[in-house]
């Protein structure tokens, strides 16, 4: 019944590591992104199996193409030894026939090795209403709300949304209240802007 009420969409953000592969070896991984919007270098990691082989690295950096690829005997994580800004494939040797076949994980990181974080919007559906609500914060103060939005997602106070016309940075949520059905189990919650 809910769901005809939430005729709007909205986004939620999100902020994660830039993992370009998390999976069994395979002779060509299938990346789930290539960019992320500013250079870096690449963090390999091989977990389980018998983790004898070798990776290769192809990408791009400013448009020239770069090639590289890393050979080692036993499970570790180790590093690109050149900068990207695209990754145009990655493929193993010596991994994908093992048993048990070992984990490859491809993450993103900057010259000194700390992983990049991306941040991307989520949709969700919603009822976003600009109206000014009153509420209690956490430490007793009354407070005026800028917003109110019903939704079925799991949004958190402190977390950031936006409504997915407006774009920008969106607004924080500062207090949810969920309502539940007479079973006990979440309907919908209410977040206060």
């Amino acid at each position: 019944m809910i769901d005809a009420y939430l005729n709007q969409t909205a986004q939620k953000k999100v902020t994660a590591p830039a993992v370009f592969y998390d999976g069994p070896a395979a002779a060509s991984l299938d990346l789930d992104m290539t960019e992320i919007g500013e250079d870096f270098k690449v963090k390999i990691i091989v977990s389980g199996g018998d983790c004898t082989g070798r990776v290769d690295l192809s990408g791009k950096l400013d448009g020239s193409p770069l090639s590289e690829y890393k050979t080692y005997t036993m499970c570790r994580t180790f590093y690109s030894d050149y900068t990207y800004d695209k990754l145009t494939s990655v493929t193993t040797s010596g991994l994908a026939d093992e048993d048990p076949i070992p984990n490859i994980k491809l993450v993103a990181v900057d010259a000194g090795h700390a992983e990049i974080v991306t941040t991307t919007w989520q949709d969700f559906a919603c009822r976003w209403e600009d109206k000014a609500i009153s509420y209690w914060t956490e430490l007793g103060e009354l407070t005026l709300s800028d917003a109110k939005v019903i939704c079925k997602e799991l949004i958190e106070a402190g977390d950031f949304i936006r409504l997915e016309s407006e774009g920008g940075l969106g607004h924080q949520v500062m207090k949810k209240k969920p309502t539940t059905m007479l079973g006990g189990s979440e309907a919908f919650r209410t977040l206060l802007l």
